[in-house]
């Protein structure tokens, strides 16, 4: 960037960052006191509201007939004008009622008063805000700018405590747009000022700028010259170790610093070097080593070397110093550090490679066949897995280490280096007693290099994993629990044993795949199965219960273990089905028995009371009509005595089954104990409850029970009670009220109908 630029910017910068600093401390300043000054008009709002209501307005309140209307728009008139006549858009006061707050004197606009929209007295504030309902809480003034259906508002909410420890609030509305102009018109006010100002610092900046553009300028070119350059450029003072001068790459690259004191290396005790001018000093007096024009420098900021010259120049003030120059050489040192590291590595890699080498001449008779070869150079490796050393084999030949080799081996490696033609290899030594993997081919000219690996135990593993793999076979095919082999991302079944096709009822595999089993009856889908298999391969084992319906229509259950398995070395799904059946049909048969008497057929108690505590909360959370019934058999006793109980317990369900016939679908009916049911009506007031306990006497009344010994009829009594949402009890008070009213029809004649009466009238 050009010197003219970089100052034009710099002045530019300086006036734009005061102007902007005064326009924001002006602005915020006169924000803040338009906001006290508006505050301040609400305060005084209020207690004019509280001057203009009779004292004892407020007292009277206790419900919406507290005030007439006549009276209630006499105020609105009153406090419509003080509104129009201070600027405000309303003035009103709330009182609260339980959780409702509700008008109690208010002023109108003009179009309001005028169409009759204007608030009502008791008029239910529906949205009013949550700063609202806190000044009742605490008794607290609040300011707060909130909008609603009657616009945006700066507002405040005072309260103030009646006789009776009760609130009324005063609030008085400013409109939001008043303060809004207001405020734009002081922003444009700050703005005006602030142009101004920042036009007169830019003036007084520039008017002072002569004096030191000259100098900036001669200085602005020559460190234009030096950053230009890739080489790094700095002057040090040799007397007191301090940079006078440094270029951007010098600066970048090294980190020199203007000013700064030369990098200090210790390199023995007393001794240390300039790390940039490579000055020896040692010593007390710090005596520098003799002068050295030229040297090579390892930076260890950047890791880059570089090739330093020093020449002795005048400084500005007549003292010499030393001008340096560094250019960079790492490439070329790179390079010949590659080559070095390289060889190393190559050494490195053939002494540890895991693989054995063997570096080989071959020998042949006068006719040209091979008839044995010579050992050159072997590495550790070979030396471990042949159990022969380097220093018996180096230069003798094989058939003089191992006689037994065969000529195959040596027929093998002679056509390798006769040929060029390489060759891969896995074989037996009978020698060594061990298998390898042998990869050969010709460096040279009658010469072969051989790299093998010690294969022994993998052959001896794949051994091993046949002979597993042979008994998990037949393992798997023999068991009788059905088991599945799936694909884990379609679910499609690759193989399963006899026992999971006899399971389906498939002949063959062919059969089983393409009816796709476990997944395919209703009312799974493979949708079901592909999901459950992913889950297993995310989270590992699942088990689960599976229901079907079987070929027959019939509902089966299966117990379904899902796991990954790594199978002929791919990822397969393993499905493990175990029968379930008939242990669900006797959970399920377990559970009716629970919840049935198993006389009546009916719930019995405990159930009975589990379900009606259901409704009960029910009733709780919707205030929804709830009656219970108490029901008893009339001189039940005498039956058992003369009949006997096997008469008594045909009586018991003939009633149960005419009760039951006579239930809607959302009643409940228990055999409460001995001769008495207990009935739950949901959404039931007191006169349905009352019909319905009626209509069921008349049908047992009329009933004709014929048992071996006799027809009988019985006749019922019964008690009714009912929740009341304003005589709150309990179920089992509810349940004591039903028994109470059941003892009171018992005692007034039976055959009847009698409800719970309070006490209480």
């Amino acid at each position: 960037m050009k010197f003219w630029r970089k100052l034009a910017l710099t002045f530019v910068g300086t006036a734009a960052v005061i102007t902007g600093l005064f326009v924001m401390a002006s602005y915020n300043s006169l924000r803040q006191t338009l906001l006290e000054e508006s505050d301040q008009r609400l305060r005084a709002g209020a207690y004019a509201v509280l001057a203009l209501l009779p004292p004892d307005y407020h007292q009277r309140i206790s419900g919406p007939d507290s005030v007439t209307s006549e009276r209630f728009l006499a105020d609105m008139a009153v406090l419509s004008d003080y509104a129009d006549h201070a600027g405000f858009a309303y003035v009103y006061t709330y009182m609260k009622f339980g959780d409702r707050i509700v008008t109690t004197a208010s002023s109108a606009t003009v179009d309001e008063r005028r169409h009759l929209t204007h608030d009502r007295f008791f008029q239910h504030y529906d949205t009013a805000p949550p700063e609202l309902h806190a000044s009742f809480d605490d008794g607290r003034t609040r300011y707060l700018e909130y909008s609603d259906a009657y616009g945006e508002f700066r507002s405040i909410f005072l309260p103030i405590r009646i006789n009776d420890d009760r609130y009324y609030v005063i609030g008085v509305d400013l409109e939001l747009s008043y303060l809004r102009e207001k405020l734009a018109a002081m922003r444009r006010q700050s703005i005006g000022i602030g142009l101004a100002l920042f036009s007169v610092t830019l003036l007084l900046l520039l008017s002072g700028s002569r004096t030191f553009i000259q100098p900036l300028q001669r200085e602005e070119r020559l460190t234009g010259i030096f950053d230009g350059l890739d080489t790094v450029v700095f002057v040090c003072d040799p007397e007191n170790r301090h940079i006078l001068f440094v270029n951007a790459h010098g600066r970048q690259a090294l980190g020199i610093r203007e000013h700064g004191a030369c990098e200090q290396e210790a390199i023995a005790p007393g001794e240390w070097r300039c790390a940039l001018c490579g000055i020896h000093h040692h010593g007390s007096d710090g005596a520098s080593d003799p002068w050295i024009p030229r040297w090579e420098m390892h930076s260890r900021r950047n890791g880059r070397w570089y090739d330093c010259q020093r020449k002795v120049m005048q400084w500005s003030d007549g003292r010499n110093v030393h001008l340096q120059i560094a250019h960079d050489i790492t490439e070329r040192k790179q390079i010949g550090q590659h080559l070095e590291r390289s060889e190393a590595r190559f050494r490195q890699l053939f002494d540890e490679m895991l693989d054995g080498y063997a570096l080989h001449e071959i020998l042949c008779d006068p006719r040209g066949k091979p008839i044995d070869y010579r050992y050159i150079e072997v590495n550790p490796a070979f030396e471990r897995m042949t159990g022969l050393k380097a220093d018996n084999l180096i230069g003798r030949r094989v058939r003089e280490v191992l006689p037994g080799t065969e000529d195959y081996w040596i027929d093998t490696y002679g056509k390798v280096a006769l040929t060029g033609e390489p060759a891969c290899i896995e074989n037996y030594s009978r020698e060594l007693g061990k298998f390898f993997e042998v990869r050969a081919y010709r460096p040279a000219p009658g010469e072969f290099v051989v790299v093998f690996a010690d294969t022994t135990q993998r052959k001896r593993s794949e051994q091993a994993l046949q002979r597993s793999e042979q008994h998990f076979r037949a393992l798997f095919t023999d068991l009788p629990v059905p088991i599945l082999i799936c694909e884990t991302e379609t679910a499609d079944i690759i193989d399963a044993n006899h026992a999971a096709m006899a399971a389906y009822h498939c002949d063959n595999l062919e059969s089983l795949q393409k009816g796709q089993a476990w997944y395919s009856a209703p009312p799974y889908s493979r949708a079901d199965a592909v999901r459950w298999h992913h889950k297993a391969v995310a989270e590992g084992l699942q088990v689960f219960e599976w229901c079907y319906t079987d070929r027959d229509g019939q509902p089966a259950w299966i117990m379904i273990y899902l796991n990954v398995a790594m199978i002929h070395g791919q990822q397969r799904m393993l499905v493990i089905q175990l029968d379930i059946t008939e242990r669900k049909r006797m959970e399920a048969e377990l559970r009716r028995i629970s919840s049935i008497d198993a006389l009546t057929g009916l719930l019995n108690r405990g159930h009975f009371f589990t379900l009606a505590e259901r409704e009960y909360q029910v009733f709780r959370r919707h205030q929804r009509p709830l009656s219970l019934l108490m029901i008893d058999i009339d001189h039940f006793k005498p039956i058992n005595d003369r009949y006997g109980h096997g008469i008594g317990d045909q009586v018991l369900r003939a009633v149960a089954n005419r009760l039951q016939e006579n239930l809607r679908q959302t009643d409940l009916l228990g055999r409460y104990g001995g001769e008495e049911f207990v009935m739950l009506l949901p959404d039931t007031h007191e006169e349905m409850a009352v019909v319905l306990a009626e209509r069921l006497r008349q049908t047992v009344a009329r009933q004709r029970i014929e048992t071996p010994r006799a027809v009988l009829s019985v006749t019922l009594s019964l008690g009714v009670a009912v929740l009341h949402k304003d005589r709150p009890a309990t179920l089992g008070e509810l349940i004591e009220q039903a028994d109470q009213a059941l003892y009171r029809a018992k005692q007034t004649g039976r055959n009847q109908v009698a409800c719970w009466v309070c006490s209480d009238g």
